[in-house]
């Protein structure tokens, strides 16, 4: 079941999307340029990102994950959740983006791009 909710992003608003008597969060996924905006990182509960350092097993260019990991660290300095996934499968580069998105105290996670597995990396079990 999929519930979509409207909502203005001001802070009065939002106990609105968020039905009573549950454990609710906003997490909007590859939205990280709205960190411009802060009426926006202040409602929202956290952000996830997909491929800041890879895409696939090829390294993102440097200019493109600076700017990525500039807008994450505005939710990060508002202290929200920052949750990332890069897509790699090769183990020298899952080490590598559990260093870097670690570093950054953002949470960490690597699979396959469909998504249609639970992948537990055996170094970086979950906690």
């Amino acid at each position: 079941m999929f519930v979509v909710c409207n909502f203005e992003c001001n802070s009065s608003n939002k106990n609105v999307a968020s039905p009573a008597g549950t454990n609710f969060g906003i997490f909007p996924q590859n939205g990280e340029a709205l960190s411009s905006h802060s009426e926006y990182v202040t409602v929202v509960t956290g952000i996830g990102k997909e491929d800041t350092w890879y895409n696939g097993n090829t390294l993102q260019p440097f200019a493109y994950t600076d700017d990525v990991i500039s807008n994450l660290d505005v939710f990060k300095q508002m202290n929200k959740l920052v949750l990332v996934i890069d897509y790699v499968t090769k183990q020298q580069l899952i080490d590598d983006f559990y260093l870097n998105a670690k570093t950054k105290k953002y949470v960490p996670y690597t699979s396959v791009r469909d998504l249609d597995k639970i992948i537990i990396n055996l170094r970086y079990k979950p906690d």
